[in-house]
């Protein structure tokens, strides 16, 4: 009796738990009738096109799907794919959307879904604010011209009243939008907002005589709270852009712009992604992919870094075998000549037939350039790096051209021509001693600086960076 009823129990259940399974969003938006539109969702900076559905007469359609949706943000597109309205996805995958083309977002009505509900309903009482806020800043604009030019106006004072409501606008939107999280506390939409705002910092602590314990205490404090709010086993954040744009605000302006401050901050933040595989992913690509032809100053040794310590460790289990090679690849060809490496050594001819050797200079600095007789760039790069050369020569540095040019007469011609004769001028054109490999000589102008142990203090500077740059070094050149 126990199994039968079991069974019978199983039969009934069943159509129930496979109707629940997967999801089914229902979509009607008056004034798009028989017209074609698309659901998106967010990954990082981009919009990842998922479905595309045709609405019927009466402008109803469905989205639905045996499998559950990634969950985020996601944009109900328009045709021409120039207007949308967002839409959040989380667990509850089963709900209904009315609305009028004109006004996705004010006119929306939301059925089976109460995170929508509260969503749409904030939009509605945020865009209140902003035409209350425009329309007094609106005002405000008028009496600063009317007092501008008479101060004894008598509506002047009312600039004051304005500055006031502007104030209580902000506190209201503070309020409401505290009480909404407060109250959906478990929601995705409560998320979004918790992750969206930047850290409020608190007054900077000082000692016993009431001095300020740290001077930077502001972006001490900012920078070591930024990512608080983003909870790193929760992979719905890559589908909203929040988390993108941390990372990028985090690395490219509260990160000093450092490679080896980069890396050090790169660990630590794919450190905390490690808790969840798609978060692992997306930070390890996006540090990788953003460093992989960055043109600034040594950056590539961060590319080097996440390449060897993330990809070619094994960790990067996405990565297909050919771009892991190729990644691989890159990687290797660049760690020889990052900055802090030591040069390799180049033994070439110089334009009277005399081999000369890197190594053989005895010099505190070192400025390599690498060029083309008939490359354009390298024509107007290279006599402003000569003359530059030309007025710090008696200061400790030292200049080595080396050509990428096949053929020494035409080298020659050129270079005498040209009259940059009193650097080391160096041609290889059967590449005996590897330079192009071991300083990665993909193009041309091509600029290194070297101390003198040939350790590699910058490259891929451009003509017009080398005296600031050349500059900077000298000055701090007992610090380095």
């Amino acid at each position: 009796m126990f199994r039968v009823l079991c069974c019978l129990l199983s039969a009934v259940l069943f159509p129930i738990l496979a109707e629940a399974q997967g999801h089914r969003l229902e979509v009607a938006i008056h004034g798009l009738e028989d017209s074609t539109i698309y659901l998106a969702h967010h990954y990082g900076d981009l919009q990842l096109m998922k479905d595309t559905i045709t609405l019927d007469s009466k402008g109803r359609g469905l989205f639905q799907g045996n499998e559950l949706l990634p969950r985020g943000l996601y944009l109900v597109v328009f045709p021409g794919k120039t207007s949308y309205f967002e839409i959040l996805v989380d667990e509850d995958q089963h709900f209904s959307l009315e609305t009028w083309r004109d006004a996705p977002a004010s006119k929306m009505k939301v059925t089976g879904n109460t995170d929508n509900e509260v969503f749409f309903n904030d939009l509605r009482f945020i865009q209140t604010k902003k035409e209350e806020y425009t329309s007094l800043q609106a005002k405000k604009e008028r009496l600063e011209e009317q007092c501008a030019e008479d101060s004894t106006h008598r509506r002047c004072d009312s600039i004051a009243i304005i500055n006031k409501r502007f104030k209580d606008i902000n506190a209201q939107v503070e309020l409401h939008r505290g009480l909404l999280m407060e109250e959906n506390k478990n929601s995705l939409y409560a998320y979004i907002l918790r992750a969206s705002e930047n850290p409020k910092i608190p007054p900077a602590p000082r000692d016993e005589l009431g001095n300020l314990v740290d001077s930077n205490w502001d972006y001490h404090y900012y920078k070591s709270h930024f990512f608080d709010a983003i909870d790193f086993t929760d992979d719905r954040i890559l589908r909203t852009g929040i988390y993108h744009q941390k990372l990028k605000t985090y690395i490219e302006t509260l990160v000093v712009q450092h490679p080896d401050s980069i890396i050090k901050e790169a660990d630590w933040i794919i450190s905390r992604s490690l808790e969840n595989d798609e978060l692992f992913k997306y930070t390890a690509a996006w540090i990788l992919n953003k460093y992989a032809k960055n043109e600034l100053v040594c950056m590539d040794k961060i590319y080097v870094h996440v390449a060897e310590k993330y990809y070619m460790s094994g960790m990067a289990d996405w990565v297909g075998e050919e771009q892991l090679k190729t990644i691989a690849r890159d990687a290797m060809k660049m760690k020889p000549c990052t900055c802090g490496s030591t040069g390799r050594n180049i033994t070439a001819t110089d334009i009277n037939g005399v081999t000369r050797s890197l190594y053989d200079i005895k010099a505190d600095y070192t400025i390599l350039l690498f060029i083309e007789s008939d490359c354009g760039l390298c024509q107007k790069a290279t006599p402003k790096v000569y003359d530059y050369w030309l007025t710090v020569r008696d200061q400790g540095v030292s200049a080595m051209c080396i050509a990428m040019d096949l053929l020494p007469d035409k080298w020659r011609k050129y270079i005498t021509e040209k009259g940059y004769t009193e650097w080391i001028n160096l041609i290889d054109p059967e590449d005996q001693s590897k330079f192009r490999e071991n300083y990665h000589v993909i193009s041309t102008p091509l600029i290194y600086i070297l101390d003198k142990d040939k350790k590699i203090l910058a490259k891929r500077l451009g003509a017009d960076q080398l005296p600031e740059y050349m500059s900077f070094l000298m000055k701090n050149k007992d610090r380095m």
